[in-house]
C-alpha cells in the first residue's frame, strides 16, 4: 500500500468512528431543537463542540456541521474553541476555520481560510439603538448574512 492509500483509509475510518461519537451530540441538538428551536440548539451544540480536541474532534464537528447546518462543502475544517452560532451558516469545499472564531450568519465560499481569533457576526446592526430612553439589549436588532467569496 502506498501513503495516499493509507491516508485515504485513515481518513474513512475517523470519518466512522465520529459519526458515533457525534450521535449523542446530535440527539441533544434534535431535542433541543424541538424544544427552543434551531438556532438556540446550535449555539448549544457547537459551543460543546468546540470543545473537542485533536484531530478526532476536527472530524467530529465536520460530521455534526454536516447534520446541523444549512451546507458544508467536503473537508471543512473548524480548529478548537471555534463556535457557530446560526444553523443557516454555510460553508464551501475546503474552508479552513481557525481556533477560536465566532461565526454568525455567513456564507463562506470554497478554498477559503479564517485565521485564529476571528469573529464575524451577523451584520453590524445586532443591537438597536435608535431611541436613548430604551436600553440596546431591548431595542429589535438587525441581522444580516455575510457573505466570503472563493479562495479568500
Amino acid at each position: 500500500m502506498n501513503v495516499s492509500t493509507v491516508k485515504t483509509i485513515a481518513k474513512r475510518l475517523a470519518e466512522k468512528i465520529s459519526s458515533l461519537l457525534i450521535f449523542p451530540a446530535w440527539l441533544g441538538y434534535q431535542l433541543e431543537a424541538a424544544l427552543l428551536g434551531r438556532e438556540r440548539a446550535c449555539m448549544g451544540v457547537c459551543q460543546s463542540a468546540a470543545l473537542w480536541r485533536g484531530t478526532l474532534g476536527v472530524y467530529r464537528r465536520r460530521i455534526l456541521f454536516k447534520r446541523i447546518l444549512a451546507r458544508t462543502g467536503d473537508d471543512l475544517f473548524v480548529a478548537f474553541g471555534s463556535v457557530l452560532t446560526k444553523p443557516t451558516i454555510e460553508f464551501g469545499s475546503r474552508v479552513y476555520i481557525g481556533s477560536y472564531c465566532m461565526l454568525g450568519d455567513v456564507r463562506i465560499g470554497d478554498d477559503t481560510m479564517l485565521a485564529d481569533h476571528i469573529c464575524i457576526p451577523s451584520g453590524s446592526g445586532q443591537h438597536g439603538i435608535a431611541r436613548l430612553d430604551i436600553p440596546m439589549q431591548e431595542q429589535p436588532g438587525e441581522y444580516h448574512t455575510i457573505y466570503i467569496g472563493e479562495d479568500c
